[in-house]
């Protein structure tokens, strides 16, 4: 036993019965060498000791003393009491002055290597990574205590600036434990500059933000989607060792609330991303939004209300990225926003009055738009945002036949519930950037032809989803020859209610460039085989 693991003027004593109280082991010590100190570890529920305690003493003579004593000098109430050296207790990362610090000398496995056998250590460094690669997490972890060469080359292959902690992501059988998350993060280096934790187990019964502030001082990126117990004394722990955050991912986190979000804003004035949505907050604290925000998602957090949305637009004037769905958002709120706002390229909102797609016009450089409402006029829309690349609408209707090809630009586009007409959706054929097309509950003229007219002319397109269409087979012949000539791939998905499983199976398409997404309500055991 190293001595540098024990605390010399201390010492531990065991078997002891529930009734001991921390006065009568103090008592029974006290006869024998001077105690500074004696208790007994308690029950946190029954308060009676466990069966053991401690005691502290004034110098390692008079610990040597109780260590030495005779077995007849042992008895406290009848039960024969076992006096053993204390450890040193080890701080670990989310204890309460934890310091990083590296391994000793006495961390390594200094045994003699055996001579008659192999060695792997004549192996250079490339190679040692590599034998190390087919090795699990915590097996690699392991071998960090082998020697200083094995802890650098570990070191080396774990030192990033970006780390996501997920079971999945790093291969690993089982939950992230504490001790887990901890190395990963020691491994990482001082030097980690995005994290992403997601929905981990392990977060739930710790404090996992604890950790990333004394293992993370250089972090700039925290992503803790999906993680319970994110809350105001976690967020707290953060702000104290994290300084230097830029951005901060909370969404889904149902602990996060009104105070945690004001703690943020208050610890953070140069926060550039922040994403909350899902998360129960009223948004009172908006009136301290940074100036530099850049991105900000409120999406679904329903209790946001109007006038508290106004202070985006007053406080936020370099914002670029503002997702506000599924929570009303007035004429007024659009007005405010899209005058103050000139830089947003990504807007996501829900519009709970017909006339306030008029304040669109004021967002000159959209790029992306998402909008929900009762009715639309795309013609219009199209007109004053004709830069668009995204574009995504659900509406209960459409008051005009628009023509798409008026946005050159379009490379996404979404449709939800509109009842537009053939010629108005084969105006498609005339966006030369389109990659993606989704057209649900569309209960307009589309015919597959149109479909196959708009996938002939767009050679860019990657993913066309219309759920409401039934595939033929002359249609997958028809798209076979069009993407014989292609390099790309692209992805269909329709529904297949009128083909046999006979017909799936005997039709005859190039499956590396044609991906089928079979969608219907009912359950095919040959479609598995169509669409592999």
């Amino acid at each position: 036993m190293s001595d540098d693991l024990l605390e010399p003027c201390k010492v531990y004593v065991g078997n002891l019965r529930p009734r001991v109280s921390d006065k009568d082991l103090y008592d029974v010590l006290s006869t024998y060498v001077p105690v500074i100190n004696a208790f007994t570890v308690k029950d946190k529920i029954t308060k009676r000791n466990k069966g053991f305690g401690f005691a502290t003493v004034r110098t390692k003579e008079d610990a040597d003393t109780l260590l030495n004593l005779k077995a007849s000098e042992l008895y406290l109430y009848g039960f024969k009491m076992k006096i053993r050296p204390a450890w040193k207790k080890i701080r670990m990362p989310g204890d309460e002055n934890y310091v990083r610090h590296t391994l000793s000398d006495r961390d390594f496995d200094l045994s003699p290597p055996n001579p008659d056998a192999p060695s792997i250590h004549v192996l250079v460094d490339d190679v040692l990574i590599h034998v190390l690669e087919y090795l699990q997490l915590t097996e690699i972890i392991a071998c960090e205590r082998v020697c200083r060469r094995w802890q650098m080359l570990i070191y080396g292959m774990f030192a990033k600036s970006s780390l996501e902690l997920s079971p999945g992501k790093l291969n690993l059988f089982g939950p992230l434990t504490r001790s887990v998350v901890s190395k990963l993060l020691i491994l990482s280096g001082s030097q980690l500059k995005e994290l992403r934790v997601k929905n981990v187990d392990y977060t739930t019964r710790s404090n996992i933000l604890k950790v990333v502030g004394q293992l993370c001082p250089e972090l700039e990126c925290l992503d803790v989607s999906m993680v319970r117990g994110i809350n105001f004394h976690m967020i707290k722990e953060l702000t104290s060792k994290c300084t230097k955050l830029k951005s901060l991912v909370v969404e889904k986190c149902p602990d996060f609330d009104e105070k945690a979000l004001s703690t943020v804003l208050d610890s953070y004035p140069d926060l550039e991303s922040l994403n909350v949505s899902c998360c129960p907050i009223y948004g009172r604290c908006f009136k301290r939004l940074p100036v530099s925000l850049k991105e900000l998602k409120i999406s679904y957090c329903q209790t946001v209300e109007s006038i508290s949305q106004e202070e985006i637009g007053i406080r936020c004037p370099n914002l670029e990225v503002l997702h506000m769905d599924h929570l009303l958002t007035s004429r007024n709120v659009l007005e405010s926003i899209g005058r103050n706002c000139s830089n947003i390229r990504d807007l996501t909102v829900s519009l709970c009055e017909e006339n306030a797609l008029s304040e669109l016009p004021d967002f000159t450089h959209l790029k992306s738009l998402r909008i929900e409402c009762t009715g639309v006029d795309l013609t219009k829309l199209m007109e004053s945002l004709p830069n668009l690349e995204n574009l995504n609408i659900n509406a209960l209707e459409c008051v005009d036949e628009p023509d798409f090809s008026m946005l050159k630009e379009l490379r996404a586009l979404a449709l939800h519930g509109l009842n537009l007409s053939e010629s108005s959706l084969g105006s498609l054929e005339n966006c030369p950037h389109l990659e993606s097309v989704y057209l649900m509950s569309c209960r307009g003229d589309l015919t597959l032809e149109t479909l196959l007219r708009i996938i002939r002319k767009c050679l860019n397109l990657k993913s066309v989803r219309c759920p409401d269409l039934n595939l033929s087979l002359s249609f997958i012949t028809s798209l076979d020859k069009i993407m014989a000539s292609r390099t790309t791939r692209i992805e269909i998905g329709m529904r297949a209610d009128t083909l046999t499983p006979k017909q799936l199976l005997e039709v005859q398409c190039d499956n590396k460039k044609i991906e089928f997404d079979i969608i219907s309500m009912t359950v095919n055991p040959f479609l598995s085989d169509f669409c592999g």
